[in-house]
């Protein structure tokens, strides 16, 4: 599974919108990042280390 699947996935962090080179994606379901794209995401301290495993497990 890769990085945005465990995102999408994760109840405990929120993909608000992806900023591409051409626009911004506000929904969350429809738009697949690809590799250049921003991920703007909402991730409460507490969940952090979610996030933070994710990241190394790309």
């Amino acid at each position: 599974m890769n990085f945005f699947e465990n995102i999408k996935k994760s109840k405990e962090i929120k993909h608000i919108c992806t900023i591409s080179k051409e626009n911004i994606q506000l929904s969350n379901n429809d738009h697949i990042p690809v590799n250049n794209d921003v991920l703007v995401l909402l991730v409460e301290a507490k969940n952090s280390h979610i996030l933070e495993k994710y990241i190394n497990d790309y």
